[in-house]
């Protein structure tokens, strides 16, 4: 190579070259199609997909949006240094319009199939989510929407049919600043690429230490942000500028032996990394230098055909991998909303099962190659003037954005009722089932989510991670009997019911509750058994007259077994009875998807959203914790008769929506159950 690392030799431009920056152009080695780099491309998204799909042993598939970052940091910024090198100057129009003739239409063309599938198969109540959220992904700012909302990317469990698209942002914003960057680099350092160097060298570890930083204290904006993950491209750059413009030469040893420490790497992080690894920060360093070492192992001069034949480069470099690698983009794009839109169409209590989203994640190899024989291909193909591609590209996505809009604005405004009133009527013992959503059903499809018990608001619900009680006490008559609520949100959701008793003067109430943390000695978390520990504590203290105790039975990984159910329940009530009389309080019926968003869709046909008695109900653990209070002679509540008839568990009993998801009974229900909870109650207080 001819250029000089201190300053580039001044020459005579050619008139068809010369620099509109008023300096000469320089000489640099020219990266040409990389059949290694068409794999690891491969591996990239084979680690996002299957990790999307649910296989188990790749917890940390997320990584693969990283190894993509590192690639498009080196190609691009190879990209940009040959345009230094031929023209003196960066083609900005001609730059832009390649990178939206090669991004924007498959992307465009996924978005408005999405937003047409949400039409037809998503539920009604969460079509306005995903109407929102296309229009930020069709102005390419999807990243912004979701660090806003601080969506947790790895562990969520009611995912953006669009939160792919996140990373796509930070590539488009990156893509906005970088040739202007390079261009300002070399043009201050007058064209030295050893200032080029410092520079990328620069970025890349104040970028680092900047999302460290951030990670610790605000994980959603360093993971969605593209000043963030600026020190990802920075390396690829770094490294495209050390392979282009340097004479950068590694013997066959080093680079057989980079390129398979990078493959191991990569693999041992989508391994052993999964959603609670904090992440990016320094957990990010791994598999973003892992991908520089397989990109370097591959490069240099004659490094293709000089690698041995057991280098990685050579073994990953087989025609499969490098087709998946071809089609990667399109495959990134299909992928999520297949997994997505059916999960949510058949509710997310319903997990679909791993040969169904592998299946799903298969069907997407071919729809991919589709996408890009027949949106990308024809597409990308250079044009003479780059003006038309920029106008054709903004009225195309004006056009989407306008049509999201007005989807969104619909949905928004779309009744979740009929026109049909019914009388307002207390619970009773086998209720009658509302067959259609009521004019004046309270709460309404739209507020159901909303319709939580007051310990909330008030600060006695104790979130993931607090472990000091806060109790919330109502106490109106001294000489009531006390009462002691202690479990999960499935013990805060019979609060309001407890509340009427306590504000009419029947008890006096002492609210002990922490989402995600059962009563019972079953499986949970430090935080939780500190929490219990203190519960505990309290009641020795206060001696209630009796401690009401629920919990969660689960669902799914996380559903106990009768066994661990029976002996959590006994054991708990074994160490409470020592200070208190124990009512063990039996789980209310759940539904595969949450009654609300099933009723945004049945408007007529409330049915359709219960279920059989027989589905909704956890028979064998209610049988478990009924066996251990029976064991350890203490109480049961059990207010199935109030939620269910003989057979069936409506949604809707008269004007009351009963339940606000899936699984938690609304606050209006609970309260409207205060006389039914009292008949049982009372009973034991005055026994």
């Amino acid at each position: 190579m001819t250029l000089s690392p201190r300053r580039l030799r001044r020459r005579r431009p050619r008139r068809a070259t010369a620099s509109s920056y008023g300096v000469d152009c320089m000489k640099v080695t020219r990266i040409g199609f990389r059949p290694d780099i068409q794999a690891l491309r491969a591996i990239a998204v084979l680690l996002v997909v299957i990790y999307h799909a649910g296989v188990p042993w790749l917890s940390g598939g997320y990584i693969g949006v990283d190894v993509f970052f590192v690639i498009s940091g080196f190609l691009i910024t190879a990209h940009l240094v040959s345009e230094l090198s031929k023209y003196g100057r960066i083609r900005f129009a001609t730059f832009y319009a390649r990178r939206i003739r090669r991004i924007l239409p498959a992307s465009l063309v996924v978005v408005a199939l999405s937003v047409v599938a949400a039409a037809i198969w998503i539920p009604p109540l969460l079509q306005p989510r995903s109407f929102k959220e296309s229009i930020f992904t069709a102005l390419y700012i999807p990243n912004f929407y979701f660090a806003g909302e601080k969506v947790d990317y790895l562990s969520n469990p009611n995912p953006s049919i669009f939160q792919h698209f996140w990373s796509l942002g930070v590539e488009e914003q990156f893509y906005l600043v970088w040739p202007a960057a390079i261009a300002l680099v070399f043009l201050v350092t007058r064209k030295s690429v050893r200032g080029l160097i410092a520079t990328l060298a620069f970025v890349l570890f104040v970028g680092l230490a900047g999302s460290i930083w951030l990670t610790e204290r605000s994980q959603p904006l360093a993971f969605f942000m593209m000043p963030s993950r600026a020190w990802e491209f920075a390396i690829g750059g770094l490294l495209a500028v050390l392979v282009t413009a340097t004479s950068f030469a590694l013997s066959p040893l080093v680079r057989w032996s980079i390129g398979w420490v990078g493959v191991v790497a990569l693999v041992a992080c989508g391994i052993i990394y999964d959603g609670a690894t904090i992440f990016p920060g320094t957990a990010a360093i791994i598999p973003v230098i892992a991908t520089a070492l397989v990109i370097a192992a591959g490069s240099g001069r004659d490094a293709q055909g000089n690698m041995g034949r057991f280098s990685s480069t050579v073994l990953l470099s087989n025609k499969p991998m490098i087709f998946i690698g071809t089609i990667s983009y399109s495959l990134y794009l299909v992928h999520w909303p297949l997994l997505t839109i059916p999960q949510i169409a058949v509710g997310d209590q319903r997990p679909l099962s791993l040969p169904v989203t592998l299946g799903l994640a298969t069907v997407g190899i071919p729809l991919a190659w589709l996408l890009y024989r027949f949106v990308e291909t024809p597409l990308r193909a250079p044009r003479e003037k780059t003006w038309p591609t920029m106008v054709i590209a903004a009225g195309v996505s004006a056009c989407l954005v306008l049509t999201c809009g007005t989807a969104y604005r619909a949905s928004v405004d779309r009744p979740f009722h009929t026109q049909t009133a019914v009388e307002e009527s207390g619970p009773t013992a086998e209720p009658v089932a509302t067959p259609f959503v009521p004019l004046n059903m309270t709460p309404t499809v739209k507020d159901a989510s909303e319709d939580n018990p007051d310990v909330y608001a008030e600060g006695c619900h104790l979130s993931d991670g607090e472990s000091d009680i806060n109790e919330c006490r109502v106490e109106v008559d001294p000489d009531a009997p006390t009462v002691m609520l202690f479990g999960d949100s499935h013990a805060a959701q019979w609060y309001p019911a407890l509340h009427v008793l306590a504000e009419r003067g029947d008890i006096n109430l002492v609210s002990n509750t922490k989402s995600n943390c059962a009563a019972y000695e079953v499986a949970s978390s430090a935080d939780c058994r500190k929490w219990k520990k203190n519960v505990l504590h309290a009641v020795k203290l206060d001696e209630p007259d009796l401690t009401i105790v629920t919990g969660y039975t689960g669902k799914g990984e996380t559903r106990p077994s009768a066994s661990v159910w029976e002996h959590g329940v006994a054991q708990i009530i074994a160490e409470l009875q020592e200070n208190t009389d124990v009512a063990v309080m039996l789980d209310n019926p759940q539904f595969g998807m949450d009654p609300a968003t099933c009723l945004s869709g049945h408007v007529n046909d409330a049915a359709a959203c219960g279920a059989p008695k027989s589905q909704a109900l956890s028979t064998d653990l209610k049988d478990a914790a009924r066996e251990a209070a029976s064991s350890q002679s203490a109480a049961v509540l059990d207010m199935t008769n109030y939620f269910c008839n003989e057979d069936f568990c409506p949604v809707i009993i008269g004007n009351r929506l009963v339940y606000r998801d899936a699984h938690h009974i609304s606050a209006t229900y609970s309260a409207a159950l205060a006389d039914g909870l009292w008949k049982q109650l009372g009973a034991l207080l005055k026994h």
